[in-house]
């Protein structure tokens, strides 16, 4: 008898070929959003609410200069996927509070327990939500640091006569 080698098993790719067609299956598995690569989730978010907050943080925080502009746009987009981790933890839990069996006296305790998502999903929500937090309070340091490194130039007259005026207190 001869040893030969049973034949290599193959199997058939599936999936998009097309950009197309890779770019509408990358927004199947949407389930939560916390690791999404688009900042704005269409299904989900609005684009004009999103500018809205964009707005409101970058008139907060006045940035001076590109750098300055660059890292309050992190703080934007970092505040946005914070919101969106408070909407998800609210989601999951209020699923949990629909199924959640009630097996205490007092119900309003065992229905609070019972609400507290608990596996895999409440574990990536609280471990997304800290890392946010972390990265937000990292990059508003670096705004301060940048801030105290490279403070805004004092106003001149030929300023104005540039186009650029002081801003109001």
């Amino acid at each position: 008898m001869e040893d030969t080698e049973p034949a290599p098993v193959r199997f058939a790719v599936g999936g998009p070929r097309t950009e197309a067609g890779k770019a509408t299956s990358s927004k199947n598995a949407t389930k939560h959003g916390l690791t999404a690569k688009t900042l704005v989730l269409p299904k989900y978010e609005s684009v004009e609410e999103y500018e809205v907050h964009r707005a409101g943080i970058i008139a907060a925080l006045a940035p001076t200069g590109a750098l300055e502009a660059e890292l309050v746009e992190r703080v934007a987009s970092i505040t946005w996927r914070m919101r969106r981790v408070a909407v998800a933890e609210t989601a999951a839990v209020a699923e949990a509070q629909k199924s959640a069996p009630l097996y205490s006296s007092n119900e309003e305790t065992a229905r609070v327990r019972s609400a507290i998502p608990n596996g895999s999903f409440g574990e990536n929500v609280v471990r997304y939500e800290a890392h946010l937090q972390r990265q937000l309070a990292t990059t508003l340091a670096l705004l301060e640091r940048v801030r105290l490194s490279f403070p805004a130039p004092a106003f001149s007259p030929s300023m104005e006569s540039e186009g650029l005026r002081l801003l109001d207190p």
